[in-house]
């Protein structure tokens, strides 16, 4: 496999997996964390130099196979996605139901809806909607030693604990 996409800061993964689930994502972490061995996530690229980059590259994490818009309520303006899925493709999904996030990052195309998240990239239409912690209502993440965590819901109002997406 190529891995000259994934290079950060100079330095070449030695390896990259492209899991196609959030327990794919676990298991992988998981086991790379008890080899010590350091994963940088890589979604579209966008943002790869966003960040402090690990000391050795060690594992790309793709997330291009979890690119699916899993459910869409458009009564509750609510939807739940996939981390690897491209704002701009999002953005499809959303217009063809007549609804549309106001996130708008520089590279809608490249830029998923995970390296938004992770980064806090926007655009001019933060100033009147927010950014993007101040839309996200519920969030399922993997931790470092390969923990699966969620936080949040799939409602507006929510008085069930801490507020995970915001903190």
């Amino acid at each position: 496999m190529e891995l000259s996409p994934y290079v950060v800061e100079g330095r070449t993964p030695d390896a990259a997996v492209f899991p196609g689930s959030i327990d794919e994502v676990a298991a992988v972490v998981g086991l790379a964390a008890n080899e010590g061995v350091p994963v940088t996530p890589w979604g579209g690229g966008a943002a790869a130099s966003v960040g402090m980059p690990a000391a050795r590259a060690g594992l790309a994490l793709g997330l291009r196979r979890m690119s699916r818009l899993l459910e869409h309520e458009p009564a509750d303006l609510t939807a739940t996605v996939e981390a690897g899925m491209t704002m701009g493709a999002f953005q499809a999904a959303l217009g063809g139901r007549g609804q549309w996030m106001s996130l708008d990052p520089a590279d809608a195309d490249r830029a998923t809806v995970g390296g938004v998240l992770a980064t806090n990239a926007f655009g001019p239409r933060r100033h009147l909607y927010g950014a993007a912690r101040d839309l996200l209502i519920g969030v399922t993440v993997v931790t470092a030693d390969g923990a699966v965590v969620r936080g949040g819901g799939k409602v507006v109002k929510n008085v069930a604990g801490y507020d995970l997406p915001k903190l």
